[in-house]
């Protein structure tokens, strides 16, 4: 996917995403729930090609059945990330809530469906697929007829089936009273339970070895951009390229990213980029050459991004002294609000963008698929660290950097 508005598949999908986030050793404290997961994280839980036994059909019905949704107009998304353009299709419920749709994929691919603000996100392949349930709920409603969509269910029930968010609710408290023994603890804890998480996962890749759902999940470990994630998903895709889906769109798509993530594992030398700041002038990455520079991918629209502003805040006033600072790329579309997020969380270092939102050219440059995202380079312009948030910014800065 495009990284597009998917705001229908926020219900649908959240626990799932923030189940991830915390597999990848994000902190619970990052993925509280913001609809902005889902969309930095789109093609993640979208649609990877599978399913080696394809149906023969030439098409697909969806027919549905929707109460409260008489005389409404339904629409159907295409949501495939590796496409430049997604289709849209749209209809009218008739006085009983039915409606029919009716197409071809050449690869089961997600879309959602969406009526007004409500939404919900599935696979679907050419079979005979239904849905029911209620307009004024549809992220609950039932959606049959599909192999991929329920294997992907069952994803979403093995992520659901985990506590994460009483753990983020206690690390927030531990760190609202300062209680570092707690907050120790809490954070074993969600370390325990991920490793948990991921063999569950794991566990189902093993039974579904190449549905949608299962390649999938190789996405997971290339957004990482850790060296040892990144040989894993190197691992994956040469045993898809080697199968019957090697053709798939999304396995292409998914060793382009990884070819780019693998430029941003610690030890190698960023990549240049030039974008404008605030007042247009254009800023390069290499004219700060020589100090210690945190490039952090952010925006105002991220809510988990905007919880990291107090860290880095505090970071680039104890260090800047020590010939650190920071320049941030922002993912935002609206130059008004960026400005404004950069005044409330009085963030005083260098910041570009081009407001382009997903389609940002330097985040496209270094395959970013979420936000927050950051890279601690060396003053020879060297990946130092990735993604330190929180606490683990400053005792890592406290820890490494040579004194000035």
């Amino acid at each position: 996917m495009r990284h597009s508005d998917v705001l229908s598949q926020v219900v649908a999908t959240q626990s799932a995403i923030n189940r991830y986030l915390i597999a990848l050793n994000f902190t619970a404290r990052q993925v509280r729930t913001y609809p902005f997961i889902i969309i930095s994280f789109c093609f993640i839980f979208n649609c990877v090609h599978a399913q080696v036994s394809r149906k023969t059909q030439n098409g697909f019905v969806l027919s549905g059945q929707l109460t409260k949704s008489a005389g409404k107009k339904i629409y159907l998304y295409e949501r495939a990330f590796y496409k430049t353009e997604n289709r849209v299709d749209s209809t009218k419920a008739d006085a009983s809530g039915k409606f029919v749709f009716r197409g071809s994929v050449s690869e089961p691919t997600y879309y959602s469906l969406q009526i007004g603000e409500q939404g919900i996100g599935f696979y679907i392949e050419n079979t005979t697929m239904e849905i029911e349930g209620t307009a004024d709920s549809l992220y609950a409603a039932s959606v049959t007829g599909s192999t991929e969509e329920a294997i992907r269910q069952k994803y979403d029930e093995a992520y659901h089936s985990f506590d994460f968010n009483t753990l983020a609710q206690q690390e927030i408290n531990a760190r609202t009273k300062g209680d570092t023994a707690a907050l120790r603890i809490v954070k074993n804890q969600t370390k325990l339970l991920a490793t948990k998480e991921r063999q569950a996962i794991l566990a189902l890749m093993k039974q579904y070895p190449l549905s949608t759902a299962s390649v999938n999940q190789v996405g997971n470990y290339i957004a990482s951009h850790q060296a040892s994630d990144l040989a894993i998903a190197d691992s994956l895709l040469k045993r898809y390229e080697a199968s019957p889906i090697r053709t798939s769109e999304q396995v292409r798509f998914f060793r382009g990213e990884w070819m780019t993530a693998g430029k941003t594992v610690i030890g190698q030398p960023a990549m240049d980029f030039e974008q404008p700041d605030t007042t247009g002038r254009p800023i390069k990455l290499s004219s700060f050459r020589g100090q210690y520079v945190l490039v952090d991918f952010w925006a105002s629209w991220c809510g988990p991004c905007r919880e990291e502003s107090p860290f880095l805040v505090k970071a680039y006033q104890d260090f800047h002294s020590r010939n650190f600072t920071i320049l941030s790329v922002s993912l935002d579309k609206s130059k008004s609000l960026w400005l404004k997020a950069i005044a409330q969380d009085n963030l005083r270092w260098a910041h570009v963008g081009d407001m382009k939102y997903w389609n940002n050219a330097v985040a496209k440059q270094y395959a970013i698929s979420s936000i927050p995202f950051n890279m601690l380079l060396d003053p020879e312009g060297k990946i130092l660290a990735l993604n330190l948030r929180g606490d683990g910014l400053y005792d890592f800065l406290q820890s490494n950097l040579r004194n000035h």
